[in-house]
């Protein structure tokens, strides 16, 4: 998957935002022009990785050009492709009526303590919008969580005051960058566990499907019962790797993932897109050579390749 950061200005400051390292700050404004993304859409879609895009940011709904950005990608998709914007929602009305089969949209829904009631209040009119004009089945809501965050019920007013009922969700536990980054592997995980178990808990008594996103928690740090609970709520047992993920910005510069920015290269220092990812992948492979503790080494999973012992940035 391509991810193009097609600006680096955000209009929140979320306390967890482990995108800072990688966008900057967002406090001077970087666009990508509509030239820049045609350029990359035209080296990135003739790969296998590059059939799904994302609009990413920063906030993305705050570019000048963000509808003629969205038009372009989508009549510019490769056979087979899609692509998705990944937003906070507060300007969704932006891009909203263009949203389809083909072009979905992830909605970060915060907590007001973190994003103001002004702008959860105006992300909650958007999404109720999103169902008055038919949109509700292109959006996607999700939830990051981190130690200490103010509370997760808030999510699901949501469906109890009708506005949007989502039946299932995005989870991801944010990653370990920048007032967490140099935590201990054992203390982040396991302090990530309970907001992570507690939403759980809301789904399965709301009946929502849970899709983990981003950083899972490994298997290793849940006892079986709440091994099963992953299982009833989520559809599987937590899932153990992460996909390669490339975010480019309006340099032509490409990170691994926001959480390596360390794993990085210009776009056109390869002959091909595939050429890239997997000199990235072969670069992570090093890493957990060199990196992972011994006992995800000897672990079953990790000896199979299967889990990597969680957030990729614990490698940094």
């Amino acid at each position: 998957m391509a991810n193009l950061i097609i600006t680096n200005y955000c209009n929140l400051r979320c306390p967890y935002c482990f995108a800072k390292e990688a966008v900057m700050d967002g406090f001077t404004p970087v666009n990508m022009t509509l030239e820049q993304v045609a350029t990359i859409l035209d080296f990135v879609k003739t790969s296998p990785y590059g059939k799904r895009i994302a609009i990413i940011g920063g906030e993305p709904t705050l570019h000048p050009q963000v509808r003629e950005i969205c038009e372009y990608v989508y009549k510019n998709l490769p056979a087979g492709g899609k692509m998705s914007i990944f937003s906070n929602g507060v300007y969704l009305e932006k891009v909203l009526d263009l949203l389809c089969q083909d072009f979905n949209c992830l909605i970060n829904f915060n907590h007001p303590d973190d994003c103001g009631i002004d702008n959860y209040n105006k992300t909650c009119e958007n999404l109720k919008k999103a169902v008055e004009i038919g949109k509700f089945p292109y959006i996607s809501v999700g939830i990051n969580l981190y130690p200490g965050m103010p509370g997760y019920d808030y999510l699901f007013d949501l469906k109890r005051n009708g506005i949007f009922n989502f039946t299932h969700i995005r989870v991801s536990t944010v990653a370990p960058a920048n007032q967490i980054k140099y935590k201990d592997r054992d203390v982040y995980y396991t302090e990530s566990k309970k907001p992570f178990l507690e939403v759980l808990k809301l789904c399965e008594k709301y009946n929502v499907e849970v899709k983990i996103d981003c950083n899972h928690i490994p298997s290793c740090y849940f006892t079986p019962e709440e091994l099963e609970l992953c299982e009833r709520v989520c559809g599987s047992a937590v899932k153990r790797t992460c996909l390669p993920t490339i975010d480019i910005d309006s340099n032509y510069n490409a990170l691994r993932c926001f959480g390596k920015p360390d794993i990085n290269a210009n776009l056109f220092d390869y002959e091909t897109f595939d050429d890239l990812v997997k000199a990235f992948q072969e670069n992570v492979k090093c890493q957990l050579l060199e990196k992972l503790p011994q006992e995800c080494k000897q672990c079953k999973y990790g000896r199979f390749g299967a889990c990597k012992g969680g957030c990729l940035s614990f490698l940094n």
